[in-house]
């Protein structure tokens, strides 16, 4: 008997605007700030972190569509780091839970003076009040630069890892996503790791400013979970963050927007791309490892000679012409040989995904194929790509 040889995996992804609003991942966020004595340190440039954190925020803060629900809660700005027992207990909720509030928000992050101790886990608890009358999805972020110094052992209610478990044993249902911030110590970062998890959230690492705000907004990234025939949970994603790996098949797709949306029967079809937009549009996108189309005797080489208006007749013209476009387009396709390469492969994608839009109000939501079966671009891609060369200055 010759055995049988599993199909490669195909891929699945979201693809979303971060200035659209339904591609925040939640209606209710809450970011904790870590203000303790240790983000006076400075950086390589003399700038402490927390006027990095401050600038990040503010550029955050600017990013929030005006339908979020913001909150902010700051622990370590009131009291020094001793006596230790009342730094240990500050914590507050500077501007509580409500419609985002740039005005409150930059008025206090810009008044914070970092001072005291750590209380990582009491603020954590702290989220059972602060989202107790919010609807709907709730992310809290928290952002620190340390461990937590005040109820560090493991078997205190307030440590982070027994406050995190607590609110889920409550079936307080929210996210905590952490970003730890210039963290070297490995068992810092490991220790937060498990508390996000247990948050079901994520953790994520910054050393500069630039990494800061990607994590930032990854974390408040939109979140997507993929389902078999049977309902169970086999992949989870973020909107934006590139394809998740999947077995061919059949699947229902759950993104985690307010209100929540399902696409059902989205089939993922073995080294292709299935992408889903926010507007409900599917398309499936090229091979992983695109196949080489052998071109007529009379393209090899380069072709000067631009696109006529006529449909190509062969799949060999069509590259060509496809290629010759997306480069006077300012895409790189390589050469305009009336091979299918990677280059070519890797220009088409650049070029779906700053016209995606346009491609799903074309197809008016319906699933459509960017590739033939023989893996050479559809009449459709190419009908696009004209359309945009015809109006190219």
């Amino acid at each position: 008997l010759t055995p049988l040889v599993p199909k490669p995996d195909g891929f699945l992804e979201i693809v979303a605007d971060r200035d659209e609003p339904q591609a925040i991942g939640a209606g209710n966020v809450i970011l904790i700030l870590d203000a303790s004595g240790s983000m006076r340190g400075k950086n390589s440039e003399g700038v402490t972190k927390m006027q990095v954190a401050k600038t990040v925020i503010r550029r955050l803060i600017g990013e929030f569509p005006d339908t979020l629900r913001v909150g902010l809660r700051v622990y370590g700005s009131n009291l020094p780091r001793k006596p230790k027992i009342p730094s240990c207990i500050d914590t507050e909720l500077a501007v509580g839970l409500g419609p985002v509030d740039r005005a409150a928000l930059l008025a206090h992050i810009n008044g914070i003076q970092p001072k005291g101790q750590t209380p990582l886990g009491l603020s954590i608890a702290a989220l059972r009040s602060d989202f107790s009358e919010s609807q709907g999805s709730k992310v809290a972020i928290l952002i620190t630069d340390g461990k937590e110094t005040c109820f560090e052992a493991s078997d205190d209610q307030f440590y982070p890892l027994n406050a995190i478990a607590k609110l889920k044993a409550d079936n307080i249902d929210l996210r905590l996503n952490i970003v730890g911030f210039d963290i070297a110590e490995i068992e810092t970062r490991s220790m937060l790791q498990s508390v996000a998890a247990l948050g079901d959230g994520q953790y994520f690492n910054a050393a500069t400013a630039e990494e800061l705000i990607v994590s930032l907004r990854q974390s408040l990234a939109l979140e997507f979970v993929v389902r078999d025939e049977g309902g169970v949970v086999i992949a989870r994603g973020q909107a934006g963050d590139g394809p998740v790996s999947l077995p061919e098949g059949v699947y229902v797709v759950e993104v985690q927007s307010e209100p929540l949306r399902t696409f059902t029967e989205i089939e993922v079809t073995s080294r292709r791309t299935t992408s889903i937009s926010l507007t409900g549009a599917v398309a499936v996108l090229s091979p992983e490892a695109p196949l080489v189309v052998a071109p007529p005797s009379d393209l090899q080489g380069e072709r000067t000679s631009e696109p006529t208006s006529r449909v190509p007749e062969t799949s060999e013209e069509r590259v060509y012409e496809i290629q010759f476009m997306l480069s006077e387009l300012g895409y790189e396709p390589g050469p305009a040989d009336g091979k299918m390469g990677q280059m070519t492969s890797a220009a088409i994608e650049d070029f779906v995904q700053e016209h995606w839009q346009q491609l799903a109000q074309l197809t008016q939501g319906s699933t459509f194929w960017l590739y033939d079966n023989d893996g050479t671009p559809s009449l459709l891609l190419w009908l696009e790509i004209s359309s945009r060369y015809a109006g190219a200055p």
